[in-house]
């Protein structure tokens, strides 16, 4: 559920969710307990074993210490749709 009904403003959330299903594959558990152990391992691998693109291929982990130059390459939708940042940080893709 979003505030406005905007389906960009929950495209984060899906985009993690299609990630840990099609990357992880994350289905079927058997137990509650099992499934959760198997989602803390996949944001582990995620967070510290997989680069991304989007970070000039470091891992979230290494970008998050700030290792090395990271330009913004992500289009920050809902500040810009709502006008309250500095338009000449903001640059899509």
């Amino acid at each position: 559920m979003t505030e406005s009904g905007d389906p960009n403003e929950n495209a984060l959330a899906e985009w993690v969710f299609r990630t840990l299903k099609e990357d992880f594959y994350l289905r079927g558990f058997p137990t509650f307990g099992m499934a959760e152990t198997a989602v803390e391992q996949a944001i582990g691998a995620y967070n510290s074993l997989r680069p991304h693109a989007s970070l000039c291929y470091k891992t979230p982990n290494q970008a998050h210490q700030g290792q090395g130059y990271q330009p913004l390459k992500w289009y920050p939708y809902k500040k810009m749709r709502y006008g309250n940042v500095d338009n000449q940080f903001c640059s899509p893709l």
